[in-house]
């Protein structure tokens, strides 16, 4: 029994030392930062130590569960800014707000896309937890994603408490318990309460009032003018809708055979017209500001822009950059051409913004930056560079001659 005990001990200790001590937040940074090629030493300094005042006490946390994926959080924010060359104080202020909401329970993902909006507005750790759980919530009450991002798009740049985006996210949920319609119902809601002169929660109560009698008799409440920057565009509900009747034909009746439809004339642009058409779709993008899960002109996050311009071209991508990194073929940097899709890393090497090539000749493609929103950029530019992961070609050779 004591060879036992002793043996088992054995076991235990191998194991603790084969696992090694983990590191801490602060020291795993120090690590990964090292590897940015992108940084100068002078940079990377200046990050850690700026880390080290704006962490406090977290800087110490030992990086296991979620708190480990809060270093990839804090990575992508730090790409995300040096790539617009932001102030570094700026950069970690946005990085430590995200860290601190993910060990509040805010899941990573959702998390990064609330953060980047501390590039343009200032928002504490505290503030991008509540809004990141409270869109966990909204999901699991059943009200559509991009409902539910648009409440979080006018939370943040609206400079609302958290009070407020309580009492508007309870509106939601309870108008998707009762089944009306999300779409309607988050236009009415938030339509009218941007107008002002109204409480969140006085503004609840009218319009749950309004659509309970719109639902007993069967109209429509008088809508706000209201558009939504997260709502898929009309270009790829068209898509989808003839991916969908093409998967299921209508069926023909075997006893009274009908005879085929004329094929489609399909109107000739060739590979000028379409490019031309591209040019233009891209050009009117340019300004468009940051809204994480946006994909329209008045606002985009920077996979929406290539999901959205492409839909336009009737081509429809994944929605987000790590999709479509698996899309088309792979395009050697040398090879590119006008259209391809460029992507670009993090230091944890995980794919986490994407962009259109615009000008093979002088480096030039566009993408929707954070801090800037849509904007024109160098391939060849530093930070651009060093952290280029590689391109993908998502048109066919075919398509360019016609369009649908």
């Amino acid at each position: 029994m004591q060879r036992f005990v002793i043996v088992l001990c054995s076991l235990f200790l191998t194991q603790v030392a084969w696992a090694g001590p983990r590191a801490t937040l602060i020291e795993k940074l120090e690590a990964d930062l090292k590897k940015d090629q992108a940084l100068s030493a002078k940079e990377r300094q200046a990050y850690l130590e700026e880390f080290r005042q704006q962490l406090g006490a977290y800087a110490f946390d030992i990086m296991k569960g979620e708190r480990a994926k809060g270093v990839d959080v804090i990575l992508t924010v730090i790409m995300e800014g040096s790539l617009d060359q932001l102030p570094v104080r700026r950069i970690v202020s946005v990085a430590t707000g995200a860290y601190v909401a993910i060990s509040r329970g805010g899941h990573p993902d959702v998390v990064l896309g609330i953060a980047l909006y501390g590039f343009k507005q200032k928002l504490k750790g505290d503030v991008i937890a509540a809004l990141a759980n409270g869109y966990r919530e909204c999901r699991k009450a059943g009200i559509p994603r991009h409902v539910a991002k648009d409440l979080i798009y006018h939370a943040a740049y609206g400079n609302w408490d958290i009070e407020t985006f309580n009492r508007l996210k309870r509106g939601l949920i309870l108008a998707a318990r009762e089944k009306l319609d999300m779409e309607d119902f988050n236009a009415y809601l938030l339509g009218n309460f941007k107008k002002g002169g109204v409480g969140p929660g006085r503004m609840v109560a009218k319009t749950l009032r309004v659509f309970r009698q719109a639902a007993r008799t069967k109209t429509r409440p008088k809508m706000p003018k209201y558009q939504s920057p997260c709502a898929p565009p009309p270009q790829l509900k068209k898509l989808r809708a003839k991916k969908k009747k093409e998967k299921k034909p209508p069926r023909a009746d075997p006893k009274t055979p009908t005879p085929p439809p004329p094929p489609k004339q399909e109107k000739k642009l060739g590979r000028k017209g379409f490019f031309s058409k591209m040019d233009g779709s891209i050009a009117s993008f340019l300004g468009t500001p940051y809204v994480w899960g946006g994909r329209t002109r008045r606002g985009t996050d920077c996979s929406g822009f290539t999901q959205s311009v492409f839909a336009e071209l009737g081509l429809e991508l994944p929605r987000n950059s790590r999709k479509q990194w698996k899309t088309g073929r792979a395009v050697k940097y040398n090879r590119l051409r006008r259209g391809d899709l460029v992507f670009f890393r993090t230091i944890a090497n995980s794919i986490s913004h994407v962009g259109i090539m615009t000008q093979p000749s002088s480096h030039e493609f566009v993408h929707a930056s954070s801090s800037r929103g849509v904007v024109r950029s160098n391939l060849e530019s530093k930070y651009y560079k060093k952290r280029y992961a590689g391109a993908r070609r998502v048109i066919p050779e075919w398509f360019t001659n016609v369009i649908f």
